[in-house]
């Protein structure tokens, strides 16, 4: 048998080789076994070289995955080479505290591919009608519509003015995900951060979402009473939130108009919309992360004007960059590695802390320019 042994080790991978009796693949494999990084080895990515090696092989593999410890990590580990087809009887993880050996895993694996237990991949999962895009003559075609925001002076160095972005495109932009937890709070607080900070425009975020959690990104700042809003103003802008029982979550007509309001009094706002919602507007950035349950969900809902793929930590951004061009037609416009840094961010936004997200932020500000 063809064997690809992903140990992150020389010396280990040859002493599994050798005890297992297969050879070393240079191409396909018909047998793959991946280790979870700990000090001796391993690898960092184990759902990204599991995945491109079954984009790559005529033939599925038998695919052995070395997970260690059933901590929160060795779990999302399992969840995702279980959603890649990987048999579940095929994950190792350690057993009562006791060290995984070479002769655990040569025996595990030799198991595995006596019972022929090949990976079984995902071939189709989404709607069963392809995603329709309609231009703005009504005409559809299967590609999302070029968009053409409005760009204003070109020099992006000049300071704004009274209800003018410097050079940077459309002022009221909407953040929305179509499931939570993909990150979009943390973007578009650091886009606004950006933006107020870097760029000197007077710009407002504007949280829609309920509970509104925008704020704790800034510092978690006293609001006064704006009219129709409760504001507070920071160093990196200012959040703005709807008045407590005036806002259900639902009504994205009186979205706009809110958004509109203060796109009078502000350079640029930026609405953290709710996630999963279907938005008739433009320009809309679309946050996903590298979860499958989140590409699904794109797949049915569709992407905004800029598409952008947050928090990828184990799967190779160029693997889900192959996925995303197979399963809606195009690429991610931005891809943010995750970062462990932009914990610190306690109380500012994480663009001041991560460089990754300052630079997604910077991107995504690019785009919108056009």
């Amino acid at each position: 048998m063809k064997v690809r042994a992903v140990f992150g080790n020389d010396a280990l991978a040859c002493a599994f080789l050798k005890a297992l009796g297969g050879e070393e693949a240079n191409g396909t494999a018909d047998l793959m076994v991946v280790v979870r990084r700990w000090n001796g080895g391993g690898t960092d990515d184990v759902a990204g070289a599991v995945g491109k090696a079954l984009l790559e092989s005529p033939e599925p593999p038998v695919v052995v995955a070395v997970l260690g410890d059933r901590d929160q990590e060795g779990e999302r580990l399992c969840s995702e080479l279980l959603a890649l087809g990987v048999p579940e009887e095929c994950l190792l993880f350690r057993q009562g505290g006791r060290p995984v050996r070479l002769s655990d895993v040569v025996s595990f694996t030799r198991t595995a591919w006596e019972r022929g237990l090949r990976a079984d991949p995902v071939v189709w999962d989404g709607p069963s009608d392809p995603v329709i895009w309609e231009d703005a003559k009504g005409s559809t075609t299967g590609k999302p519509p070029e968009v053409k925001l409005p760009v204003d002076p070109p020099d992006a160095r000049e300071p704004a003015r009274a209800g003018m972005p410097a050079g940077r495109g459309a002022k009221i932009v909407w953040f929305v995900s179509p499931v939570a937890g993909a990150g979009q709070t943390t973007l578009a607080s650091s886009l606004v951060a950006m933006l107020a900070s870097s760029v000197g425009e007077r710009a407002a975020l504007l949280d829609l979402c309920r509970p509104p959690q925008a704020h704790l990104k800034f510092g978690d700042p006293e609001f006064e009473d704006a009219g129709d809003f409760l504001r507070a103003d920071t160093p990196w802008g200012t959040v703005c939130v709807p008045k407590p029982g005036t806002w259900d979550g639902n009504d994205a007509g009186r979205a706009v108009k809110m958004a509109e309001k203060l796109a009078a009094e502000y350079d640029r706002v930026v609405v953290d919309a709710p996630a999963g919602w279907k938005l008739d507007v433009s320009p809309v950035v679309t946050v996903v992360s590298e979860e499958r349950e989140h590409i699904i969900a794109l797949k049915k809902a569709g992407a905004g004007d800029v598409l952008v793929l947050n928090r990828v930590r184990d799967r190779g951004a160029e693997y889900l960059q192959r996925v995303m061009e197979k399963e809606l037609g195009r690429r991610a416009d931005a891809v943010v590695p995750y970062d462990p840094e932009s914990r610190k961010a306690v109380g500012t936004p994480q663009a001041l802390v991560s460089d990754d997200i300052s630079r997604a932020a910077g991107e995504i500000l690019a785009r919108l320019a056009g």
